[in-house]
């Protein structure tokens, strides 16, 4: 097998180890450099522009991760040019300290979404600017995702929005655990440092998702969900691989709520099984009516590709 050099490619090692476990290290190797971009295409610009909705990955000061979205109306994202996002932060929640880390050189991985149609897109990159209300990432990766596993869904007005507050804590109530085990959608932050200043360094988020009841709480209040068949990139388990913590969201998509977590994660492999995630909470908490929307599932449940138990 020839030698592959993490310099001249999208993955890093943690990627790299997981696609040559899965037999594919050569096929990456070629697919890589011709999907993920160092700049937006056109048809994502347009994409891009046109969302109400964009989530992230943040990492604050102390280096918790943390995933958490944006919101607004089509066009509170902007693509000054093919290599830049430009986004509204003014509606975001006082009190997220996901929207406190965005500061200038912070890094930042960004994902949109658009439920009705299952697409989705990546961006991931660096922070250039964030004043009075406007923040300014410039391009690291750029690339689409497939529509698997996602419940499509339509956009509502949230007459609560506005009416901010958040509850934190540090162990999880039984509302809590009883509101993840019936989640359909999951979205987990996490990133790869060691220093270099490299294009396939920084922080990525993604999406998970399933029918109700496919993340499980064990005996422990631990989080365990079983990592579906994707892309083949392992942009998130990669980099789990490399620093285990993560930053997990979860909406509330029928109140306009955000749960945020903070966990420790662990990758549970076997030959018998299907792979696993598990993760144990450190602190979490709610942004209580965080979005000016609430998102209706359509009829065509349950998501796309997703098992059916």
């Amino acid at each position: 097998m020839r030698q592959v050099s993490t310099s001249d490619l999208p993955w890093h090692p943690g990627e790299l180890r997981l696609q040559q476990q899965h037999g594919s290290l050569e096929v990456m190797a070629e697919l890589g450099p011709r999907v993920v971009r160092q700049y937006m295409p056109e048809q994502h610009q347009r994409f891009f522009r046109a969302l109400p909705l964009l989530l992230f990955a943040a990492r604050a000061n102390d280096g918790q991760l943390y995933a958490s979205a944006l919101f607004g109306e089509p066009g509170f994202i902007r693509t000054p040019d093919q290599q830049h996002l430009s986004i509204s932060t003014d509606g975001a929640h006082p009190s997220d300290p996901a929207v406190i880390a965005l500061q200038q050189g912070a890094p930042i991985g960004l994902l949109g979404i658009e439920f009705h149609s299952r697409r989705r897109n990546r961006f991931n990159g660096v922070v250039t600017e964030h004043i009075a209300g406007r923040l300014t990432v410039g391009c690291q990766q750029s690339f689409g995702n497939c529509p698997k596993y996602i419940t499509r869904r339509q956009r509502l007005p949230n007459p609560a929005y506005g009416a901010f507050a958040q509850q934190a804590f540090h162990h999880p109530d039984a509302d809590t655990l009883a509101f993840v085990q019936q989640a359909d959608t999951l979205f987990i932050a996490s990133g790869f440092d060691d220093g270099q200043r490299l294009y396939n360094r920084g922080l990525d988020l993604s999406h998970r998702g399933g029918v109700p009841g496919f993340i499980k709480v064990d005996e422990q209040n631990r989080l365990l969900f079983e990592d579906y068949p994707g892309n083949g990139f392992f942009c998130t388990l990669g980099n789990l691989l490399q620093n285990p913590q993560a930053g997990l969201l979860l909406m509330d998509f029928t109140r306009g709520h955000l749960l945020q977590l903070q966990v420790h994660t662990e990758i549970i492999a076997t030959a018998s099984a299907p792979r696993l995630l598990r993760c144990a909470i450190t602190c979490g908490r709610w942004l209580l009516n965080a979005s000016p929307w609430l998102w209706q599932p359509l009829p065509d449940t349950p998501p796309a590709g997703a098992p059916s138990s």
